[in-house]
């Protein structure tokens, strides 16, 4: 199943707001199963860091954005043809971490609230940055050399293609 699945619009259609929180209610409930079937990594504030080369830790809302899911869906395919040497990429959804002092916990230095999806870079465990919304998308699509951009990502999900959801 691709992530984007998970908050499918063409299964809501036409059936109101209480199927939609129904819906992103499910969405949530079913992301780390959906993870845990991938080449990414389940992560949880508990989880020591890793000291891998380089570690990605990627906070997103799964009971909310399509554009963090079709992101993961393009990392997950981009993984699928091998994940290089030394790379950790963990996930965890943000709206797990219940206050800002949990988040800067989590991400050393960073303040405010965040805009999906966070991402932190580690480098043989040491913090190296925080980006998010726009920046932390522009980062993991040049990262993992997707082919899309930041602004062509979020366009294909007006509403996304049958295709794109179903896989």
């Amino acid at each position: 199943m691709r992530f984007l699945k998970l908050l499918d619009p063409w299964e809501t259609e036409g059936q109101g707001p209480a199927a939609v929180g129904r819906q992103q209610a499910r969405s949530r409930e079913r992301f780390a199963t959906l993870v845990r079937a991938t080449r990414l990594h389940l992560w949880s504030p508990r989880d020591p860091i890793s000291d891998a080369n380089c570690r990605l830790l990627i906070g997103v809302t799964p009971g909310f954005d399509l554009s963090n899911l079709r992101l993961l869906d393009l990392i997950c395919d981009r993984l699928e043809q091998g994940v290089p040497p030394g790379l950790e990429v963990d996930v965890f959804d943000l709206e797990t971490l219940s206050s800002a002092s949990a988040l800067a916990e989590c991400f050393p230095g960073y303040r405010g609230f965040p805009q999906s999806p966070l991402v932190g870079v580690w480098r043989q465990a040491c913090h190296e940055r925080t980006l998010d919304g726009f920046a932390g998308i522009a980062f993991l699509i040049h990262f993992f050399g997707l082919p899309t951009s930041p602004e062509a990502l979020a366009a294909s999900l007006r509403p996304p293609a049958r295709e794109l959801v179903e896989g």
